[in-house]
This record gives C-alpha cells, structure tokens and sequence, in this order.
C-alpha cells in the first residue's frame, strides 16, 4: 500500500511515546490545536497495516480546525516495532484492548474535560468496542 506523505511541519506536531498496560511503548505524534484553546482531541486509529503518518496530513487538517489529535502505530507496526518480532505474540486483539486503551487514557489525561473523539478507519473503527 502506498504511504501519503506528510505534508505537515515539525512545528505542528510531537513526537510522543504512549505505555501501554503491558509494557509496550507505541510511538505517535501529538498535533497541537492552531487555535488558543482546543475544542477536543480527536484520536485517529489507522487500517491495519497502514503507518500513522498516512493520516498525518488528515491530523494537520483537523488541528488547523480546532482539534488536538493524537496519531500512533499498533504494536509490531512502524514506530511501535520491536527489533524482533518473533515470538512477540501479538494480536489484533491487544490492538484494542491495550493500544487503543493506552491512547484513549493518554488523550483523556490531556484533554483538560473537554471531548475526545475517535475516528477510525478500517479496523480503527471497531477497536474502540475492545477498550
């Protein structure tokens, strides 16, 4: 599959590491809002096998708008790929019971009571029914 590139500049977005309840370490961006003050966080689950940065153009369009946004790779994909993954054991499954959770805490932790909204593509859309 092809990768979209990333049209949005460093200056919008950081680079973030979220634990999960297990000890893996996803890697994301966070983009901040262009506004003072945001009206929400938005997270966004990608399709399977597709890399965060895919979205990150999409991400940009919703901080420009008002929006924190929280992009990351499921483990064993892109930046939350270990060296090795033999024997890992993953599952579709941790996908959501574990990374969707560690990013729906991280985003809540940080969305000061205001609203977090989950858009997902593919298989980003079911996972939030794991959390």
């Amino acid at each position: 599959m092809n990768q979209a590139p990333s049209n949005a500049s460093s200056q919008e977005k950081h680079a973030v590491e979220i634990r999960c309840r297990d000890g893996v370490v996803l890697g994301g961006d966070l983009f901040r809002a262009a506004t003072p003050r945001a009206i929400g966080t938005a997270i966004v689950n990608p399709a399977t096998g597709v890399l965060a940065r895919y979205y990150h153009r999409y991400a940009a369009f919703l901080a420009e708008h008002g929006f924190d946004v929280v992009t990351y790779d499921y483990r064993g994909i892109g930046r939350s790929r270990p060296a090795r993954l033999r024997g890992c054991g993953y599952r579709w499954r941790d996908w959501g019971e574990l990374d969707f959770a560690a990013v729906l805490r991280f985003a809540r932790d940080r969305a000061h009571g205001k609203p977090v909204i989950v858009v997902g593509h593919s298989i980003g859309g079911v996972l939030p029914g794991l959390a």
